[in-house]
């Protein structure tokens, strides 16, 4: 599953891209591993970003894990 999504941060910086796991995470109930955010995009001067995450049936694994 593909989402694009806007986050609201008025007085606060740009969240994390973990941030952002941890957030979509909770709220489609699936696992952190399974939720990989392609990009945060902020908008400057408004507290808005746009971030592009994908909700994967399997979970993800990077390189590194994959090679120990």
């Amino acid at each position: 599953k593909e989402l694009k999504i806007r986050l609201k941060h008025a007085g606060m910086k740009t969240p994390s891209k973990s941030e952002v796991v941890k957030e979509v995470a909770s709220k489609y109930s699936v696992d952190e591993k399974q939720v990989v955010v392609d990009y945060i995009f902020s908008v400057k001067g408004i507290g808005e970003s746009f971030a592009k995450v994908k909700i994967l049936r399997e979970k993800y694994e990077t390189q590194a894990s994959q090679a120990a």
